[in-house]
């Protein structure tokens, strides 16, 4: 201002004086951090108007979205796609290039809006196993000609609705988990997947034949299909529809059913096979060898750090040696900190293997079977579902605790300081990993081992907590002098 001073507006509203006696030349800073990816800048006499269009969740119609309806015309790609996406045969077939080194930026788009009860559905006809994550499939009312396309498209803000794993991603956010009868992450070659708009505007997705049940209601009508050839999705190709009949494949429709039916009976006979180990067979808990770029393991595993933490933020998941056995719990002390950075340590379980496991610079970008904690909300494959839960670990000093325990009901619970901030997630897989990012101001952790604990179950340890959170008793009176009268 004329005085000085520093104002900054939200929406058109003035957040009142931040800063007095400023210099007169000082020039306006934008920092794109974190989630933030584009920006515009506006004119101070329409700035209210361009804050009521960002109200909206979908985007505002424009002429080059109104010419693309609906039409009799066949389905294909259209030609503006994502960077390392490669189309061939007449533009009905898509591949994700270089993809033994990228993971991602390969998203397709259909050529024209979808019709009403018109099946979208393509066809995985390759797929690699070195990444964690897969396809993702689904509607966006984003013309491909003027979209400016993201990293993954479960990243959009406005008008988009994908399935991603077993869940589905309303502009990216997680609006409905378990989804349907199964998850993309698990899908073969030759696998079919489709998506469709029903004429009562109910958003159905149907897997090798089969209807998975309605995924969203109320979806606005000229819809784009989308593909995001994510992960180990390699290449997929356009099936027609109707002239494949469904029925001409029921070989297909069953199979991801038949495969997981036959794989129950393999783990049931193994697991009766050979007993379960006491809790005295079980090796004790340690960080895997096996870790992020920039992370280091010491003291026979039980540490893990980060060496040059004021030169870098990531890049330091780091998982235990071997799955966690039911109501154990993985417990680590909070050693060095860095005030340099925002954000702070990270705890959760996931299904992968260390061993196997491609380590992404955060754990939160893992698509598929894992749960975290981060900051004070819960993140399932990468979408929040669960905020302002328990306490919030960006607020953990040097000498905290933090730690996870999957219960034998299969519900997770995350600790703090030994104070259990209740269920987080239900119905987990038996096998899962035990994981810590060391993200941020985080920099070095131990894992607090049973002997460090003295042996205690979780119900021991949240008792102990709960013991030391109380406050003392107070203390006896001193007895009365004695009489000398």
């Amino acid at each position: 201002t004329g005085e000085g001073e520093l104002h900054f507006w939200v929406n058109g509203v003035d957040q009142g004086c931040a800063a007095c006696d400023l210099p007169d030349v000082v020039y306006a800073v934008v920092d794109l951090y974190g989630q933030c990816s584009k920006v515009c800048v506006v004119n101070s006499n329409t700035a209210g108007e361009a804050s009521q269009e960002e109200k909206f969740d979908m985007p505002e119609q424009t002429k080059e979205d109104t010419e693309g309806t609906p039409s009799n015309e066949q389905l294909r790609f259209h030609e503006h796609c994502g960077r390392l996406a490669k189309l061939t045969n007449n533009n009905r077939t898509a591949e994700r290039q270089n993809y033994l080194e990228e993971f991602n930026n390969s998203i397709v788009l259909t050529n024209r809006p979808l019709r009403d009860d018109e099946l979208f559905e393509i066809c995985l006809d390759s797929v690699v196993e070195k990444w964690s994550g897969s396809l993702e499939i689904g509607v966006t009312t984003h013309n491909p000609s003027s979209l400016e396309f993201p990293n993954t498209m479960s990243n959009m803000r406005t008008g988009t609705i994908m399935m991603s794993g077993a869940d589905i991603i309303t502009n990216g956010g997680g609006t409905k988990s378990n989804y349907g009868q199964f998850c993309l992450d698990q899908l073969v070659q030759q696998d079919t997947i489709g998506v469709k708009r029903t004429a009562e505007g109910n958003l159905v997705f149907v897997i090798n034949g089969l209807e998975q049940g309605v995924a969203a209601p109320g979806v606005p009508n000229n819809i784009y299909g989308v593909v995001d050839l994510y992960g180990m999705a390699v290449k997929i190709s356009i099936i027609d529809y109707p002239a494949t009949p469904v029925d001409l494949r029921p070989e297909r429709r069953f199979s991801m059913i038949l495969s997981e039916i036959d794989h129950t009976d393999e783990t049931q006979a193994e697991a009766a096979a050979i007993p379960p180990p006491q809790n005295n067979d079980w090796p004790v808990l340690k960080f895997h060898s096996k870790c992020g770029a920039s992370v280091e393991i010491a003291k026979g595993g039980c540490m893990a750090y980060r060496p040059n933490s004021l030169e870098d933020f990531n890049n330091g998941v780091v998982l235990t040696d071997r799955s966690l056995r039911p109501d154990e719990p993985f417990l680590i002390r909070i050693d060095r900190l860095v005030e340099k950075w925002a954000g702070s340590i990270e705890i959760g379980v996931t299904t992968h293997c260390p061993e196997s496991l491609s380590f992404p610079s955060t754990m939160t970008n893992i698509r598929s079977g894992t749960w975290m904690m981060t900051s004070n909300g819960v993140m399932h494959n990468g979408v929040m579902v669960l905020e302002e839960y328990g306490s919030n670990l960006e607020k953990i000093r040097v000498g905290d605790t933090v730690g996870v325990v999957r219960y034998s009901n299969g519900e997770i619970h995350f600790l703090v300081n030994g104070v259990d901030q209740g269920t987080a997630a239900s119905n987990t897989p038996d096998t899962l990993y035990g994981v810590v990012d060391l993200y941020g101001q985080a920099a070095e952790a131990t894992i607090i081992s049973q002997t460090d604990s003295g042996g205690a179950t979780i119900a021991e340890i949240t008792e102990t907590a709960d013991v030391e959170a109380a406050p003392p008793p107070c203390p006896t009176p001193p007895p009365p002098p004695p009489d000398t009268t």
